[in-house]
């Protein structure tokens, strides 16, 4: 009996810390604003490469890996990642490409933020 009383405390105990931990795993970050990192001044966000042949991990390469984001008056540097569903999977020599950021999970953008993208200009475009 003592031993279904210490597994039935144990039981009550882990979900009373998971009940409580809960909203706490599922917080959501709100970025009001952000800017490029001075290493990664884009202009217009855009960036121009010369014509050459390039495969996405290559543009993926040459963007930033940071970005300096705003939330509720404190600023920091945050790592992003970048993805353009329609690049061309054989690479490219030319074109106009949009990568957007995807931001790592629980940070979002608030309402009214602006899209965190890039125009990649490979060559002359189209």
């Amino acid at each position: 009996m003592k031993k279904f009383h210490f597994t039935l405390s144990i039981v009550l105990v882990l979900t009373l810390l998971f009940t409580l931990a809960l909203p706490v795993l599922a917080a959501q970050t709100t970025i009001d604003d952000w800017t490029w990192t001075e290493a990664h001044p884009l202009t217009d966000n855009a960036l121009t490469l010369p014509e050459a042949h390039y495969f996405k991990s290559d543009v993926v390469s040459k963007l930033p890996a940071s970005i300096m984001v705003s939330s509720q008056g404190d600023s920091r540097e945050q790592n992003v990642g970048w993805d353009c569903s329609y690049f061309p999977q054989e690479g490219t020599s030319q074109g106009v490409f949009y990568f957007f950021a995807q931001l790592p999970q629980g940070l979002e953008r608030a309402e009214g933020c602006p899209q965190i993208f890039v125009r990649v200009i490979i060559g002359r475009g189209f």
